[in-house]
């Protein structure tokens, strides 16, 4: 018998048997069978089941079976009478797979249709339909084998008939969700849902429009094969979904769907709002900006992602970005790095809507304004987050050629490389500023059975230009030069960053050379409360129309949270010297410095005589500025001499200033050796230490050296 007499005999026999399925199904009156369905459906589900509209069975090569006014009873105790409620259903399936035990659902219609889901508190959850059976297991036999499982060996039928659905249709289908153990309620409201492939091996062509919370949802697109998808084998994605303000798309492909691996994917995002989202998450999103995103989204090893040749724009600026996590190791992994040529922080902040950059030169203001916790401190007690130093790995390095900071100024080539590994971290940046360069290290290593931090900083600063720096954050024409270096090198241990500061040691240095400063500028830029204080120091300060400055040195070693300040602090200017004595208390926060001036020149002014007055006190977080009382003192008795000598007092008190001060303050603040001041003349023999540095008889022994008596 040649092949094709056997092809015709088949097809032969086939028709016979869809002719004699189709005699059997014209035959049959579904309405007949209507009490014996709802009986079916309520003896499986051990719920009420009411069909109030027609049960139609429609015949063809596809038969399809057609139900209106479907019901289903909810649990007793739930909130809604109704758990389902379809106001249309429909299922077409084909005749020749279902004779030959698979289920081909052609074509499936849900329409105008309700369900309503809800677990109470002890986890019973009104979708478990079996009357017995708990809320958080299946229902099992006697042998713990799953009850299904078993009934389907007992009948001998093994496995149920697989079911494949070719087309959905989906309209206006609402489900509500209420979860008192996760706390979790949702509303979804399907408005249309398509989804149509040709064959097994063709992709599915779908098409969403609904609603999460009232937050509008669209998504449209192919996936597939559906042989492929239901075998977990490679699979094609091209999908766009959107959401007000928000659309991503993503087309490649999957090795293994249904496990997430093999993944590659083309993903692009575009946001301008996430105000939308945020109504429905109850969260503020503000502060993301809107930002466009194209990356490929890669999976490897075991249990690895990364997002490569990733390219972020946020504006008119961009970052390109690789990034990895890789979640397999007992410890994660993370690995990223971050180029762009210019990112300019203000720009951005801008472009959030919030606050702008605080202006310069406000001087309405009274007092500084220190952030305090609780205590009124300064620095905070809370304990440091180090525990989670201790979960994570990373290696990462940014590459920014001009960084704009929230001040205004620029960083050029700015480099850092961050790694965290077995709960230590290393910081090290290194960029230009100001026409000079800062580079440095950051450390800080952690121990997770004691919580305790040790940190480290060293970071050194070459030829950064104070005129410079001040001009980008929007000083203008404040000052020219001021060449800066500056030295840090400091450790400190503790679990808060106020057990940090108490245990500092080290030291900072500050170097300015050679500046000019414009009075006037100067004294917008530093606000009212400044001011007052720098008037105190330099009664004429506001008078001049400039300061020349040649040298300012800042030195402050710091033992065991004590800065102490030994003449450390200096300045040297075309008017006055400047010197600072006193120390600051990391541990208590407490402040207590002198300001000293050493005016320039013999003058007869009451400005000179009153020169050294300046003290601040109080703390950190409430710092007071104001006349020592010793200083007033003396001040109190020059005066009093310049009246009883009509004046001449003061060119005695100016001219054993003009001896004994320090001629080179800054030098001395460095740390060097000073030049060795000339000593007075007097006329009086035997006037010992204890006399000079006595206020009172150091002028009356300066009276004495100008009178001869």
């Amino acid at each position: 018998m040649n092949l094709a007499k056997v092809g015709k005999i088949t097809a032969g026999v086939a028709l016979l048997v869809v002719a004699a399925g189709y005699g059997a199904l014209s035959s049959i009156d579904v309405e007949n069978y209507r009490d014996d369905i709802i009986q079916a459906a309520e003896d499986a589900t051990g719920r009420d089941v009411d069909i109030k509209g027609p049960i139609k069975l429609r015949v063809s090569l596809t038969p399809a079976v057609v139900v209106e006014g479907l019901t289903m009873s909810n649990a007793p105790w739930a909130t809604a009478p109704q758990m389902i409620s379809i106001g249309r259903a429909e299922a077409e399936i084909g005749l020749m797979s279902a004779i030959f035990g698979s289920i081909e659902v052609n074509k499936l219609v849900v329409h105008d249709a309700s369900i309503s889901l809800q677990r109470q508190k002890n986890g019973k959850a009104n979708w478990v339909l079996a009357p017995d059976a708990p809320a958080d297991a299946a229902p099992q036999s006697d042998n713990g084998e799953d009850s299904a499982k078993s009934a389907s060996d007992a009948d001998g039928s093994g496995e149920a008939p697989s079911i494949a659905i070719r087309s959905v249709d989906i309209k206006n289908l609402k489900l509500d969700l209420n979860d008192a153990v996760s706390g979790q309620a949702l509303a979804v409201n399907v408005k249309a849902l398509s989804a149509e492939a040709n064959g097994f091996s063709d992709p599915v062509n779908m098409a969403l429009d609904m609603e999460y919370n009232a937050l509008p949802i669209k998504a449209s697109g192919r996936v597939g094969p559906i042989e492929n998808l239901l075998a977990n084998k490679e699979s094609k994605v091209d999908l766009t979904v959107s959401v007000p303000g928000v659309q991503v798309s993503t087309k490649g492909s999957i090795d293994q769907p249904m496990a997430a691996k093999g993944v590659d994917l083309l993903l692009t995002i575009d946001a301008t709002s996430f105000a939308d989202i945020g109504k429905v998450l109850a969260a503020d999103l503000s502060g993301i900006p809107a930002f466009s995103l194209t990356t490929k989204v890669e999976t490897f090893g075991t249990a690895g992602y990364r997002l490569h040749d990733a390219l972020l724009k946020l504006g008119e600026q961009s970052l390109k970005m690789n990034v990895s996590a890789d979640i397999a190791p007992k410890i994660p992994q993370i690995k990223a790095t971050v180029q762009s040529d210019r990112l300019d922080i203000p720009q951005l902040l801008a472009g959030l809507g919030g606050e702008a950059p605080e202006q310069q030169g406000d001087t309405t203001a009274s007092a500084p304004q220190t952030k305090k916790s609780g205590d009124g401190r300064v620095f905070p007690a809370d304990p440091l987050p180090l525990a989670a130093m201790h979960g994570v790995n990373a290696d990462a390095s940014i590459d920014i050629a001009e960084l704009i900071v929230p001040s205004g100024v620029k960083l050029n080539d700015a480099k850092v490389a961050l790694t965290l590994k077995d709960g230590q971290v290393m910081v090290k940046p290194n960029f230009g500023l100001g026409g000079g360069s800062v580079s440095g290290k950051i450390g800080l290593a952690s121990s997770k059975n004691t919580g305790i931090a040790n940190l480290s900083v060293n970071l050194d600063s070459q030829k950064v230009k104070l005129a410079e720096v001040a001009r980008e954050a929007g000083m203008q024409d404040l000052m020219s030069g001021g060449a800066t270096d500056i030295d840090v090198a400091l450790t400190a241990h503790g679990k808060s960053v106020r057990d940090l500061m108490a245990n500092l040691d080290g030291s900072v240095l500050v170097d300015t050379a050679n500046s000019e400063i414009i009075n006037e500028k100067l004294s917008q830029a530093i606000g009212g409360w400044a001011m007052s204080g720098l008037t105190m120091i330099d009664p004429g300060f506001a008078a001049r129309e400039k300061t020349v400055m040649s040298c300012m040195v800042v030195r402050v070693p710091i033992s065991k949270g004590m800065a102490n300040i030994d003449d450390s602090i200096a300045m040297e200017t075309n008017v006055l010297n400047l010197v600072v004595d006193g120390d600051v208390n990391l541990k208590t926060e407490e402040l207590d410095l002198g300001i000293g001036t050493q005016p320039h020149g013999v003058g007869t002014g009451l400005a000179e005589s009153t020169a050294g007055l300046v003290r601040i006190g109080g703390t950190l977080g409430d710092p007071s500025v104001g006349v020592s009382l010793l200083g007033a003192g003396k001040a109190a008795v020059r005066v009093g001499a310049a009246i009883a000598t009509g004046g001449l007092s003061l060119v005695g008190d100016a001219v054993l200033n003009q001896a004994t001060k320090d001629a080179h303050p800054c030098q001395t603040a460095r740390g060097g050796k000073a030049k060795t001041p000339q000593q007075p003349k007097s006329t009086t023999s035997g006037a010992s230490e204890s006399q000079e540095k006595n206020p009172v008889k150091a002028i009356d022994g300066a009276l004495k050296g100008l009178f001869g008596k």
